[in-house]
């Protein structure tokens, strides 16, 4: 697994220089401040986004998840097995 923060990219033409294709073509792929990546990232991802703490309730944390045409078939197949499990 590669990490990424992209917190001081000022430009997307600067991700070039951090091989982020090789990174996800040897696994996955963990990328903070997404947004400055512009269009480079890959369409096809899932992106979690964390809310600390969640402002109805401080005691509480909450995430988005944000899924591709891929990832949504794969998320739908494990809450199908999570579903049998339990």
């Amino acid at each position: 697994m590669t990490h990424a923060d992209l917190y001081r990219i000022a430009d997307p033409v600067e991700l070039d220089e951090l091989s982020l294709e090789e990174a996800l073509a040897e696994g996955a792929l963990l990328v903070e401040w997404p947004e400055r990546a512009g269009t480079r990232l890959p369409y096809d991802r899932l992106t979690i986004r964390l809310f600390l703490p969640d402002p109805g309730d401080p005691e509480r944390r909450r995430a988005e998840l944000e899924a591709g045409p891929a990832w949504r078939s794969r998320l739908a197949e494990l809450a199908r097995w999570a579903g049998e499990r339990s």
